[in-house]
């Protein structure tokens, strides 16, 4: 892409859409499709790889479909790594399993994005490894996404993936919470604090208190430390009607400074 605001602009949709993306594909949709082809199959495919990177196997099933991404090209290798060095080279790559940064190597990466050298370099490492952005970790199914890198919130020097902690609370409130969202929001002593965003289900109530009670269930650095009720509709949604984290992000700094304010805030 010739113009560098406009490939910003494209990647910046594509992290707003890539948490839920994958909502779209289930299996029901599945089983159609298999019924008018059954030898399909799926894989990723990136503009900075010039096509497709992972495949799944045309004799494959429904449930190998939707258990992963894909394996691994040998033309184009999946590495799960941390992230890129100061130096510019890739880090160190993680053990089978582990969340990561997803990261492809081989002569299918791009050389560069055009008249935009400080973006290549972030997204390129010295040795050759592409930084997709996204996070995720490689087992025998294959790849599993897990979220973009831009979206993790670092409270007490811990990780913790948006999407994995909004469908603890909505399978632990079923039925109660229509949608979650959650941000990461400055922190003086957490370095970062998770602020929840939740909208209860139409005509449902829905409290701090039982989202706190859920909470208790899950590794208390991944529990948020504030919580804001909307009303049913309030979650603010993109031009793809997925939630829109950018906004939220820069709500829940507004909120952060009034609770700052009552002292209910960096405590």
């Amino acid at each position: 892409m010739k113009d560098p605001q406009k490939a910003q602009q494209c990647r910046q949709l594509y992290e707003q859409l890539l948490p839920r993306m994958f909502d779209y594909v289930d299996t029901h949709a599945s089983e159609k499709l298999f019924n008018m082809a059954p030898q399909c199959g799926t894989g990723l495919g990136l503009t900075e790889t010039a096509g497709f990177v992972t495949y799944t196997p045309l004799d494959g099933t429904v449930d190998d479909i939707l258990s992963s991404v894909g394996y691994a090209m040998p033309l184009c290798p999946i590495s799960i790594r941390q992230p890129m060095r100061p130096d510019g080279s890739a880090g160190a790559e993680k053990a089978a399993d582990e969340i990561g940064e997803i990261c492809f190597s081989g002569p299918q990466i791009f050389l560069g994005y055009l008249n935009d050298q400080e973006n290549t370099a972030k997204t390129i490492s010295t040795d050759g490894f592409c930084y997709t952005g996204d996070l995720g970790y490689y087992d025998d199914e294959g790849l599993h996404f897990s979220g973009r890198s831009k979206l993790v919130i670092k409270p007490k020097g811990y990780q913790v993936f948006p999407t994995e902690v909004e469908d603890f609370f909505e399978q632990a409130l079923k039925g109660k919470i229509a949608k979650i969202a959650l941000v990461g929001v400055p922190h003086e002593i957490f370095t970062e604090g998770i602020m929840a965003f939740a909208e209860p289900a139409e005509g449902v109530s829905l409290t701090t208190e039982e989202l706190e009670k859920a909470a208790a269930a899950m590794a208390a650095y991944k529990r948020p430390s504030h919580y804001e009720i909307l009303e049913p509709g309030g979650m603010p949604l993109n031009r793809v009607a997925k939630t829109d984290y950018v906004l939220l992000k820069e709500r829940s700094k507004e909120v952060a400074a009034t609770l700052r304010q009552e002292g209910k805030w960096d405590a």
